[in-house]
């Protein structure tokens, strides 16, 4: 039976502690849910006069630092304004913008 040399062992438990913290997935602070409601209050908050505020689900796209989401916007005069919202998915900052 072959044994490793005790002066090895810290250097084993050092090279299989570097291997588990590499292989921890990126936790993000914020899901698509709660990035969602950040963009609908804030574009609630940025049009006070919007009768309805919805997230085009489908369109929602998201990167390691950020999601996007496009929003629709209803006004009780009948017109419309789509606009994009990016969540900062570590910070929760949220940063309105006209849809092009």
């Amino acid at each position: 039976m072959l044994h490793a040399p005790r002066a090895h062992l810290p250097l084993l438990a050092l090279a299989a502690a570097a291997i588990t913290l590499t292989a921890l997935p990126a936790e993000a602070k914020v899901s698509l849910t709660k990035g969602r409601n950040l963009c609908v209050a804030a574009a609630e908050a940025r049009e006070p006069a919007a009768e309805s505020v919805n997230v085009r689900n489908k369109e929602t796209t998201t990167s390691k630092t950020h999601i996007f989401y496009q929003l629709a916007v209803r006004f009780s005069d009948e017109r419309s304004e789509r606009l994009q919202c990016a969540v900062d998915r570590e910070s929760g900052e949220v940063a309105i913008t006209p849809a092009t």
